[in-house]
């Protein structure tokens, strides 16, 4: 009876003090007709969907309410989430994560996770995940 109590009890302490979202990933890649088409980065509860050259192609937002537009026919607002955007019609921020951009118009910076480039102007690492191309400019590591 001692050890069942135990047992249960650790079981408890653990599923209770292990934080199930740490161990999601916080990048990834978008998969379409089978090819490799974006690098998606989840920030809160916005992913960022990342062209190979650095710029924003589109965003998921995992939210409720409703959608505002602005004149120009953006999204300004989703729920509780604002967008705001650039003079180049980059998104600058949505919600609380923000969105930096270098002098040559790529991502520079995504919420807390920099952004770098090889020589080829490909992304070279979304923070402290490495990605390599093979001869044909395909994917070959991500990790």
């Amino acid at each position: 009876m001692k050890n069942v109590i135990f047992t249960l009890a650790f079981v408890a302490l653990f599923f209770g003090t292990f934080n199930f979202a740490s161990a999601q990933k916080d990048a990834g890649v978008r998969i379409v007709s089978g090819k490799v088409a974006s690098f998606v980065l989840f920030e809160s509860e916005i992913s960022f969907n990342l062209s190979f050259d650095g710029k924003v192609t589109g965003f998921d937002a995992v939210c409720s309410g409703e959608i505002f537009y602005d004149l120009n026919d953006r999204i300004r607002k989703i729920g509780n989430n604002s967008v705001l955007y650039d003079f180049d019609d980059r998104i600058v921020k949505i919600g609380s994560v923000s969105v930096e951009y270098d002098l040559e118009g790529r991502v520079r910076r995504i919420g807390t996770r920099n952004v770098s480039y090889n020589l080829d102007n490909r992304v070279r690492a979304i923070g402290s995940i490495n990605i390599s191309y093979d001869l044909n400019d395909r994917i070959n590591r991500f990790s």
